[in-house]
């Protein structure tokens, strides 16, 4: 008797310490410098996907100064491959990976905690901010995964560019609905760019659909004459305080990638980029030298009268770090046409020049 109730003792021991173990089971086995999203403050990774949606440094200079720019011909006389249409593979990837880190964090930002009341504005700036790094990929790729990209799906579909400019004029829209400034600011110092400030945000998104409505102007009026209207009933940018500008260091080299990248030596100003920018609107060419208006930039030959206001700062006179060869070249606001590098135009200027412009 004695062994028996010693035997159901023991196993009714084990079974406790076993239902002990398996109670705290979940727990043991959770890594908790692995947490899944849901169990995140959005605010994390929200400021996760605003720094890495910035082209900055590197980055900045492969998609927008090397790729961009010269695709445009806002730049000539480059000596870079993509001068003849001929892409760095680089400078795809760069922007590829930087596009869709953005789109697979915000997703995760967005099915975590599109449910939960109390981040009901964190959502909506994940959305908003996805879609305008989306847009710039889609702008210079065209097609691209989107509406199935960074889901359960193994292999998302290619959306037309069509498509994928109307999916986000849908969910800019959506966006702006949904967001609530009577909510408590749970974001603050982990939003760069508003501080969480959601009637900024509202601005921004309208913002990207205005700018969105002006470039399908060309092949769908009717579409961009509906999105441009509401937008700007819902209330755009008014001034240089709703800017979307992310501050990223303490001066201005660091704020500003085009100062960073300055002496690079291979941007010259294209004819078709002065076009562009030159009494078309704007403001009176800078008569004051402050601020990044240096006596160079006022004291410019071949300047227009009116400009871009920030096409002086694009792009300085000719000469100003490195005198030219040419010196009467020097101190030339002017364009040159693509093609001129071995015709001695291209060639005027120490290849040390500041980010230049070439007289024709």
């Amino acid at each position: 008797m004695n062994k028996l109730l010693k035997s159901i003792i023991s196993v009714v021991g084990m079974s406790m310490a076993f239902v002990g173990c398996t109670g705290d089971f979940d727990n043991m086995n959770t890594n908790p410098n692995d947490p899944t999203p849901g169990a995140v403050d959005p605010k994390f990774q929200l400021i996760y996907i605003q720094s890495r949606g910035i082209p900055y440094h590197t980055n900045w200079q492969q998609i927008d100064e090397l790729m961009i720019s010269t695709f445009c011909e806002y730049t000539a006389n480059g000596m870079l491959s993509a001068s003849d249409y001929n892409i760095d593979s680089r400078y795809v990837s760069a922007l590829w990976d930087l596009s869709y880190t953005v789109l697979t964090n915000a997703n995760s930002i967005i099915r975590a905690n599109e449910r939960n009341p109390l981040h009901t504005n964190v959502v909506q700036m994940a959305r908003i901010w996805k879609a305008y790094v989306m847009l710039r990929l889609t702008d210079c790729i065209g097609d691209i995964p989107y509406s199935e990209a960074a889901s359960n799906i193994d292999r998302p579909k290619y959306d037309t560019q069509k498509e994928v400019y109307y999916t986000i004029f849908d969910e800019l829209r959506d966006a702006v609905s949904k967001m609530d400034e009577a909510m408590e600011n749970n974001v603050k110092t982990y939003d760069l760019i508003y501080n969480g400030d959601v009637a900024e945000w509202k601005k921004f998104a309208n913002s990207i659909r205005l700018r969105m409505a002006v470039r399908i102007s060309g092949v769908d009026a009717a579409k961009a004459k509906t999105e441009a209207e509401a937008a700007i009933s819902a209330g755009v940018f008014a001034g240089d305080a709703d800017a979307a500008y992310m501050t990223a260091g303490d001066d201005t080299y660091s704020q500003n990638p085009i100062y960073y990248h300055k002496g690079s030596g291979v941007l010259r100003m294209s004819t078709a980029y002065k076009r562009l920018v030159q009494d078309i609107g704007g403001v009176a060419w800078p008569t004051t030298a402050g601020g990044n208006i240096t006596e160079a930039i006022v004291n410019a030959k071949n300047a227009p009268a009116v400009v871009d206001p920030r096409a002086p700062i694009h792009f300085e006179p000719a000469g100003m770090i490195d005198t030219p060869k040419d010196e009467t070249l020097k101190g030339s606001w002017d364009g040159t046409d693509p093609g001129h590098v071995s015709s001695g135009v291209g060639t005027s200027m120490d290849n040390g020049q500041d980010v230049s412009n070439y007289a024709k």
